[in-house]
């Protein structure tokens, strides 16, 4: 019988994705666009897209919070990724005289612009998401007004006394994870208000993860790769959700990283991947599970941003 390869058919980069990175090849190719030009961590999680961008002559910046990014940087433009920025790294520039850009995913942009209303109306905002993430970061710049929670211990580590708290999210989190950490703070605080802001793009991959993933529980002829950078959080996101159902997951960031003699096994695989994978990784992939014996063209770095 022939093994089936299936691409799931949500791929590669969401709009915010492509967004920025068109954005900045704007940018780059803008003659009045004053140099050197900073990037004040990567445009968006991929090594590669950062790669092609630092090829360009891109500084980016990796270690750090941005605020201590911006403070070392003296001249140039500054780029603002896909993330989002606080005000305090926008006024830092502002002070220093550096031009900047800001690609800000709209949907985090959105989600920025919810923590600030609450916070006018004397909320305490709880915010659920992952520790060093750059949206974390920004949202907790608010003040001590936000408040980080990771997980459930944080939830009973809690002791608030205001009739005023909302809970809203990192974006790129999971629906399946948010939803235990709101179940308990409902319980908790009765009175809370709730914002969820997953992003689209992720959760509509999310979803469809789950739905084909719940048909193969446990099934031992099928396998699922997804393809994206290890320090993107929701195509790691994506691989934590496979697992819930079945074993079978392989979570890799290029086709070097298949193991083909380990995947001859399974009847069926199929290939996801995070919203900021480059579509030609993706394709290589899914052509060497096709067919190991071609010769294949090296991947350059203008194919990471198509």
């Amino acid at each position: 019988m022939k093994r089936e390869i299936i691409k799931l058919p949500i791929q590669s980069f969401c709009f915010g994705v492509r967004n920025a990175i068109d954005e900045t090849n704007r940018i780059i190719n803008n003659p009045n666009t004053i140099k050197p030009i900073h990037m004040l961590g990567e445009i968006v999680h991929n090594k590669y897209v950062s790669e092609y961008f630092e090829n360009n002559g891109v500084i980016v910046h990796k270690e750090g919070k941005r605020i201590e990014m911006i403070n070392i940087i003296e001249n140039g433009s500054v780029i603002f990724t896909a993330h989002g920025v606080s005000s305090e790294v926008i006024n830092q520039a502002i002070a220093k005289k550096l031009p900047y850009y800001n690609t800000t995913c709209p949907f985090v942009k959105n989600s920025i612009k919810v923590i600030q209303k609450y916070l006018h109306d004397d909320y305490i905002v709880l915010y659920i998401g992952s520790d060093m993430h750059p949206e974390v970061e920004t949202a907790l710049s608010f003040g001590d007004k936000v408040k980080l929670i990771q997980s459930l211990d944080d939830v009973n580590n809690l002791t608030i006394a205001s009739d005023k708290i909302c809970v809203t999210n990192q974006t790129t989190m999971s629906t399946y994870d948010i939803a235990e950490i709101v179940e308990a703070l409902k319980i908790k605080y009765p009175h809370l208000v709730i914002m969820e802001k997953v992003c689209n793009a992720a959760k509509e991959r999310q979803e469809m993860i789950k739905n084909i993933t719940s048909k193969h529980k446990n099934d031992e002829a099928t396998a699922f790769i997804i393809v994206g950078d290890s320090n993107s959080h929701n195509s790691k996101k994506l691989a934590d959700i496979i697992s819930k159902y079945n074993n079978n997951i392989y979570f890799i960031e290029t086709v070097n990283d298949l193991n083909l003699p380990l995947l001859d096994k399974f009847n069926k695989i199929y290939i996801g991947s995070g919203t900021s994978t480059p579509r030609a990784i993706i394709d290589e992939v899914y052509e060497t599970l096709l067919d190991n014996s071609k010769i294949r063209k090296p991947l350059t770095l203008e194919d990471y941003i198509k």
